[in-house]
C-alpha cells in the first residue's frame, strides 16, 4: 500500500504544478457538460503529462516561458469574456498583451523569487473544491420581472377562431422587410418571400414592427405577452452594450416563459427548436441550442472529429483562434441553421401542439458551409452581402415550407427584428400568417403580441371531469 506522509504532500504542494494550476480550468469547463465525469480521467492524464514535461526543464527560463504559455492558452479567453463590457471593452488582441504582462510578472516572482508555492497551490485547491460542489443561485423569473418593472400586456378580450391544429412559429433572425429591401435594390428577387407567401394563402404584412432590435428582448417579450410598455426596458434598448450586458436574465425569461405555462394549462404541448429549451416544454432531439455556445463554442471546427477535445478546449484560446481565423464562428451558426431546416423538414407536427423554430438567418455571419463561403464584412459591402445572403437563405426556407406536410398546420413566419444597418430600419421586419383570421391579425400592435394570438388560437384541450 502506498502511504503519503505529511512531508511528501508538503513537498508536492511546494512545487509549481501544471495539474494544480489547471484544475480551475478543468472544473469551470466541465461543469457545463452533462455527465462530465468521464472526461476527468483523460484531462487529468493530459495535465500529468504536462507536469512531466515541465519537470524535464532544468533551465528556469524555459519553465517560465512554458508556464506563461500554458496559462495564456487556458485562461486568457475566460478572463476576457468575464470582464468584457463590465471592466473592459477592448479587442482580444489588446487584452492579451495586458494578460501576458500580468502573468509574466506573477510567474517571475513565483519561479525566481519565491521558493515555496504552498500558499498559492492551497488557495487553488480550495477554490476548486468550492467550485466543484457549489450550485449557482439562479435568479427567479419573478425577481427579473420586478427588477425591470415588466408587466405583460395581453391582447384580445373576445374569443378568437380556435382550432386544435398545430401552430408553428418561425423566427427568421434579422429578417428585413422584403419591401424595404426592394425599394433600395429594385430587384424582383427580393420580393420572392412575399410572392411565395401570397401564392400559398398566407396573409402578409410587408412591414411589421418589432418593439426591439435585440433578440433576447424581442423573443422574451413575445413569449411573455409583450412587456414592452416598461420604461426600464426602453432604457435598456438604447443603452450602449445592453445587447451583451443583460442577456442572461432575459434568456431565462425565454426558457421559463408565460406562454408555455399558459399553454400547459390548456393541455397544449410546446416544443422549442430555437435558441434555448423551454423549461416546461417537451424534450426534443436533433437540436443545438445556440444560447450558451456563442461565447464558448463547443463545436470547434478543427477538432470536430475529436469530441472530448472539443469539450476540453472550448474555453481555451484555441476557441478564439477557431472563431477568428478558421471560420469556427460560422461553423457553429451554420450548424444551427442546418438543424433548423432539417427539423422543419422532418418533425411530425401534431395537433394541440406549439412549435417554436429559430432560423438564424439572414443574420450575420453571412455563411452556409461551402455553399455560401463566409465573406469578411465592412461598412461598404455589408448591405450588398446581406441582400445576397438573404436571397440565398430565404430560398432554402421556401424549399422546406413548400412541402405538403405544412398544408394542415397554422404558421407564423417573421423576424425578431430588422436588419441592423445605417440604411435600414432595424425595428421593421415582415410577417406572414397561415390559418389565422384577418380580424385577429389586424389587432396586433407589434410582433411581441404574437404570444397572445398563439394562446387564444388554441382550444382548451383539458378533459372535463364529470
Amino acid at each position: 500500500m502506498i502511504r503519503y506522509s505529511n512531508k511528501t504532500i508538503t513537498d508536492k504542494l511546494s512545487r509549481t504544478s501544471i495539474f494544480i494550476l489547471l484544475l480551475p480550468y478543468l472544473i469551470l469547463s466541465l461543469k457545463e457538460v452533462e455527465n462530465f465525469y468521464w472526461l476527468i480521467i483523460p484531462c487529468s492524464l493530459l495535465f500529468f503529462l504536462m507536469d512531466l514535461f515541465l519537470s524535464r526543464f532544468k533551465n528556469k527560463m524555459l519553465s517560465y516561458l512554458f508556464l506563461n504559455g500554458i496559462i495564456y492558452i487556458f485562461y486568457s479567453l475566460i478572463f476576457y469574456v468575464d470582464t468584457l463590457y463590465i471592466i473592459q471593452n477592448v479587442s482580444f488582441k489588446h487584452f492579451s498583451l495586458v494578460f501576458i504582462a500580468i502573468t509574466a510578472i506573477v510567474f517571475y516572482f513565483l519561479l525566481f523569487k519565491s521558493k515555496n508555492h504552498i500558499f498559492l497551490n492551497t488557495i487553488i485547491i480550495i477554490f476548486c473544491f468550492l467550485q466543484a460542489f457549489s450550485f449557482e443561485n439562479e435568479i427567479s423569473v419573478v425577481k427579473i420581472l420586478k427588477r425591470y418593472n415588466l408587466n405583460s400586456s395581453h391582447l384580445y378580450n373576445k374569443p378568437l377562431n380556435q382550432s386544435t391544429s398545430p401552430i408553428i412559429l418561425i423566427i427568421a433572425d434579422g429578417l428585413s422587410s422584403s419591401k424595404e429591401i426592394f425599394d433600395k435594390t429594385q430587384n424582383i428577387k427580393d420580393l420572392k418571400l412575399n410572392e411565395f407567401l401570397i401564392s400559398n394563402n398566407y396573409l402578409i404584412k410587408p412591414k411589421f414592427k418589432s418593439e426591439s432590435r435585440w433578440t433576447q428582448y424581442s423573443i422574451s417579450s413575445l413569449l411573455n405577452f409583450n412587456f414592452h410598455k416598461s420604461d426600464s426596458l426602453k432604457t435598456l434598448e438604447n443603452l450602449e452594450g445592453s445587447g451583451e450586458l443583460f442577456q442572461e436574465e432575459f434568456k431565462l425569461l425565454v426558457n421559463k416563459n408565460l406562454l408555455v405555462d399558459s399553454l400547459n394549462n390548456k393541455n397544449i404541448k410546446s416544443y422549442s427548436y430555437g435558441l434555448t429549451p423551454f423549461h416546461k416544454g417537451q424534450q426534443v432531439d436533433n437540436v443545438v441550442y445556440m444560447w450558451g455556445k456563442e461565447k464558448y463554442n463547443f463545436n470547434i471546427e478543427f477538432l470536430k472529429d475529436y469530441k472530448w477535445l472539443q469539450i476540453f478546449f472550448h474555453k481555451s484560446v484555441f476557441n478564439f483562434i477557431d472563431q477568428r481565423f478558421l471560420n469556427g464562428t460560422s461553423y457553429l451558426f451554420d450548424t444551427v441553421r442546418k438543424e433548423a431546416l432539417f427539423n422543419l423538414e422532418n418533425v411530425e407536427f401534431k395537433n394541440n401542439s406549439f412549435y417554436f423554430f429559430h432560423y438564424f438567418a439572414p443574420h450575420s455571419p453571412f455563411s452556409y458551409f461551402e455553399e455560401f463561403p463566409l465573406i469578411p464584412l465592412n461598412s461598404q459591402n455589408v448591405f450588398e452581402e446581406h441582400v445576397k445572403y438573404r436571397r440565398f437563405m430565404i430560398q432554402k426556407l421556401i424549399d422546406v415550407l413548400s412541402m405538403e406536410k405544412f398544408n394542415n398546420t397554422r404558421i407564423i413566419i417573421t423576424g425578431d427584428h430588422g436588419f441592423r444597418s445605417e440604411i435600414t430600419d432595424q425595428y421593421i421586419t415582415q410577417i406572414g400568417f397561415k390559418g389565422f383570421e384577418k380580424e385577429s391579425i389586424d389587432q396586433l400592435r407589434s410582433l411581441q403580441d404574437l404570444g397572445s394570438l398563439i394562446l387564444k388560437s388554441f382550444k382548451n384541450n383539458k378533459q372535463k371531469l364529470y
